[in-house]
């Protein structure tokens, strides 16, 4: 119903708090074409990675060799030229064993210098992935971490964290405070003030059985207290799509699919979510949300 679609957009917007960027673990093929990179260097290439221990770093080496590199930067770099030497400079190693014959028949000075620009072209591109750039990064102030903090609690709501995410209703609000006529881009900007407006009613809850939860019917004009924390016990505990994307994807198509089956479009642009509905969505008869401010393109949920 109704509220069980806006219960799947809460969900997958929690998911969404969960995003991590997590720095991938160098592929396989690529150790493989640095080992083989290595094999096919110079011994003077391979002799100043020879030694693998923890004295022979690009720190040191660049404090040697300032003039020579002339700016070069090969810290990113380091650590992995270190490990395919490590990998290639013994006869006994696990890649010699399996690479040797290959190497020692190669043509080296016509395919090195080929190798060695694959190499380098390759590692360039896993390193970029390193990086936790601002533009990727979850938790930066665009990332899906705020982002889905916003379409939980939106302008209207503190955010406060714990188990429902956002300030509940408290001090018992005027309904017309803080839900929608369908001309004041209040429906839409967060989940959590559409579930309570969607729910919240005089006569007997439209989202919950009687008392069900301890909610209680609206008192005149005003809403319950705790209203929203209520209604979130009525939703299932997650999704039935695993990760957070399909998750947002599957939660906006239900939720579109619900628009207008409760109160149909009497005039040119109005689009509704519920079923009850009296004057307009801030009526203490109405249970609905009204979208057509948030439809018109005055205001977009994130």
């Amino acid at each position: 119903g109704d509220l069980q679609a806006l219960c799947e957009a809460w969900r997958a917007a929690e998911s969404l708090m969960t995003t991590k960027y997590n720095t991938l673990e160098i592929p396989n093929d690529l150790q493989e074409l640095l080992n083989l990179n290595m094999s096919l260097s110079q011994p003077d290439w391979q002799q100043i990675f020879t030694d693998d221990s923890a004295e022979n770093t690009w720190e040191n080496f660049k404090q040697k060799h300032a003039k020579a590199l002339n700016g070069g930067d090969w810290q990113q770099l380091w650590p992995h030229l270190i490990a395919a030497r490590k990998a290639t400079k013994a006869d006994n190693t696990p890649w010699n064993t399996k690479h040797a014959k290959l190497v020692k028949a190669a043509q080296r000075s016509a395919i090195q210098p080929y190798i060695k620009e694959l190499a380098n072209e390759a590692l360039g591109v896993f390193l970029a992935t390193q990086n936790k750039d601002a533009a990727i990064n979850p938790e930066s102030d665009d990332g899906a971490v705020n982002q889905a903090k916003r379409a939980l609690c939106g302008g209207t709501l503190t955010w406060a964290g714990g188990d429902i995410h956002c300030k509940d209703t408290a001090a018992t609000p005027q309904k017309n405070a803080i839900c929608d006529t369908g001309s004041q881009s209040k429906a839409g900007d967060n989940i959590a003030t559409d579930i309570v407006c969607l729910c919240q009613t005089d006569s007997n809850q439209v989202c919950v059985n009687d008392n069900e939860f301890s909610t209680t019917v609206m008192v005149s004009t005003t809403l319950e207290n705790g209203a929203l924390a209520k209604y979130l016990q009525a939703c299932p505990k997650d999704t039935p799509f695993g990760d957070p994307g399909t998750k947002v994807q599957a939660a906006v198509t239900r939720l579109a699919e619900r628009l207008g089956h409760g109160k149909a479009r009497d005039t040119d642009g109005k689009v509704r979510l519920g079923k009850k509905y009296t004057t307009d969505c801030t009526n203490q008869a109405s249970a609905c949300v009204d979208y057509s401010q948030y439809f018109s393109g005055a205001k977009r949920n994130p």
